[in-house]
């Protein structure tokens, strides 16, 4: 039984806690980022349901000072919107970051996003932390191959079903040590700001490309009933969302 400290958000978050409990893991502590309210509740009612103390916001903010005072044999942070620092993750003899890319191709933000505009490879990582985002000795990995009818949400959806098989496959031998992190190829990778996607979104209506690259722009940018490319028209945003269909 492995003693952890778990940073969970979103859906795979919620899956992850649920394999931890069914594991008999003793899960010192649950942290939660308050960035879906709904889901967070979710998280907080498993979490009640076995005896498992919930702390919401940034640990590196303030939230739980009473974290630095024990030692954890691990620190698991799932989709986990901020970086920890040392004194944090420093607090585990091992730590383990989901990541939805194939390392060390497409660090930050919405990976998938620019395997589908540049045809990148895709996939999912679990990586140990260190002091920077995402670069830290990985675990395991998969490649996940695109589909052509996938649009952004389809492949994030998929990635996070990837992501969370490639954890419950590995776990037993991550925390057991039958697996050993291996460090990142020196000077390979890229990383994505936050801020890259809304220049992604502009659609010029005079601009020339071919119908691939402008197929693989909608689609890298629509989210379900959401599309978040746009063209101008008197100054106003017309946003475009595109739906593919493979042939049956």
């Amino acid at each position: 039984m492995a003693k952890i400290g778990l940073f969970a958000n979103g859906q795979v978050g919620k899956d992850i806690l649920k394999f931890l409990i069914e594991q008999g893991e003793e899960i010192s502590c649950l942290h939660l980022c308050e960035q879906n309210k709904a889901m967070d509740s979710e998280l907080a009612e498993i979490a009640s349901g076995a005896n498992i103390a919930t702390f919401y916001g940034n640990i590196e903010a303030g939230a739980h000072p009473e974290f630095y005072e024990e030692q954890y044999d691990f620190v698991i942070t799932v989709y986990w919107p901020w970086i920890l620092s040392e004194k944090t993750f420093s607090k585990a003899s091992k730590t383990v970051n989901f990541h939805p890319a194939f390392l060390p191709v497409n660090r930050g933000w919405y990976p998938h996003v620019h395997s589908i505009l540049d045809g990148s490879i895709c996939g999912v990582t679990l990586h140990a932390i260190d002091a920077n985002a995402d670069t830290g000795p990985i675990w395991c990995q998969k490649e996940v191959t695109i589909r052509k009818e996938e649009t952004a949400l389809d492949i994030y959806l998929r990635l996070q079903r990837e992501i969370t098989e490639l954890f419950q496959c590995n776990w037993a031998d991550i925390r057991s040590g039958a697996i050993c992190p291996v460090p990142q190829p020196a000077g390979q990778g890229n990383y994505h700001k936050k801020a890259e996607i809304a220049e992604l979104d502009f659609l010029d209506l005079d601009a020339v490309s071919s119908v691939r690259e402008l197929i693989n722009k909608l689609r890298a940018r629509s989210f379900g009933d959401r599309g978040y490319a746009y063209f101008l028209d008197e100054n106003q945003k017309i946003f475009v969302n595109i739906s593919l269909k493979r042939e049956e």
